[in-house]
């Protein structure tokens, strides 16, 4: 089969968009699933819940925090959404966010947070645990996040077309995108002040697994994983797939 005709290269590019954004999407999901369960299968003089994933750094998930958080930023740094016709509207913009969301993630990786015990000399670009690179560190998370929930409400919910004859269902992908986001976005705004008031040791780890699977989710969705036909693609697609 010769693939010449402009529908085959439109499907084609279309379902390698939705395998980018899958495979996007089970990175988010990755990291605290696998931070996560293998500290509370690990024993206690191995290997512990940490205070945040950053400080998984310094220990033997080290190289899976570096590679999987460097893999995240080229994927979004590769993946190529639509630009917005007007410059100054960069929360549509979804190259803009999703370049500066993974170029943040890739210097997150390259730049660790400081050691949260005694002086650590940090192997990395710069070899010192100053007090303003863990700054940098923690200022560039929180842009990544941020672009990343404006992605999830401004952008993903420009695609949906509106489909009269299919109710909206409180499934719908818009509402599903809007909710992460948000839930994103309350994660550090809300959740992660909230628990350090509570004086909860992990407080940080908590907020970002948080963010990381709501991040999974949101691009799991828009990847289709679970499909789109049938009742699915209409509860969630609104789309008569059979």
């Amino acid at each position: 089969m010769i693939f010449d005709k402009r529908d085959d290269n439109s499907k084609i590019e279309r379902i390698s968009y939705l395998r980018l954004r899958k495979a996007i999407g089970v990175l988010a999901g990755f990291l605290p699933l696998t931070f996560i369960t293998a500290s509370l299968l690990s024993r206690p003089d191995y290997l512990t819940l940490q205070v945040s994933f950053s400080a998984y750094y310094y220990t033997n998930l080290r190289d899976i925090f570096t590679c999987s958080l460097s893999v995240l930023a080229l994927f979004l740094i590769t993946y190529k959404g639509f630009g917005s016709s007007v410059w100054w509207k960069f929360w549509k913009n979804d190259n803009f966010l999703s370049n500066l969301a993974g170029i943040a993630f890739l210097l997150v990786a390259l730049f660790p947070t400081n050691p949260t015990h005694g002086k650590i000399k940090i192997y990395s670009l710069i070899p010192a645990d100053l007090p303003f690179l863990s700054q940098i560190h923690n200022y560039l998370a929180v842009i990544a996040f941020t672009c990343l929930a404006m992605i999830s409400i401004f952008v993903f919910t420009i695609g949906q077309k509106e489909n009269k004859n299919i109710p909206i269902h409180f499934l719908n992908e818009n509402y599903l995108y809007i909710v992460c986001g948000l839930l994103m976005a309350l994660s550090f705004i809300v959740l992660l002040p909230l628990l350090q008031h509570w004086h909860v040791k992990q407080a940080t780890l908590i907020s970002e697994t948080c963010a990381f699977i709501n991040f999974s989710i949101s691009w799991l969705v828009k990847g289709r994983v679970m499909g789109s036909k049938g009742r699915l693609g209409r509860i969630v697609y609104r789309e008569n797939n059979q």
